[in-house]
């Protein structure tokens, strides 16, 4: 027969146990919940880069175009064709305009 002590214990330890499987499940919880927002994160991350990666694509173009069209300006001009030398005029200041919003969205993402 167990004295009241020994069940006093036994009781201790019953309640312990529980107390520590407690604990363990809610580190297993938070454990779990961490990793996905790593995951979350480095998944936020690649895309951040991407759009970056993007938009400084898009600038670069846009600017290339600019180049293209100044020397397509300089030929309508010289040729005296009024008509695609205000075209040539419009879209470079349209590529020139689109050119630094790209440059303007790729330095919001360069956090």
């Amino acid at each position: 027969m167990k004295t009241t002590l020994e069940k006093v214990f036994e009781t201790l330890n019953k309640v312990e146990l529980k107390s520590e499987k407690i604990e363990l499940g809610m580190i297993e919880d938070a454990d779990k919940f961490f990793k996905r927002a790593i995951s979350i994160r480095d998944e936020a991350t690649q895309t951040q880069t991407n759009a970056q990666n993007a938009w400084k694509n898009c600038s670069f173009t846009f600017d290339e175009a600019v180049k293209a069209y100044s020397e397509a300006l300089k030929i309508a001009k010289d040729l005296g064709a009024n008509e695609i030398v205000n075209k040539m005029n419009k879209q470079i200041s349209l590529s020139l305009n689109e050119s630094k919003e790209a440059k303007g969205y790729e330095k919001k993402l360069n956090l």
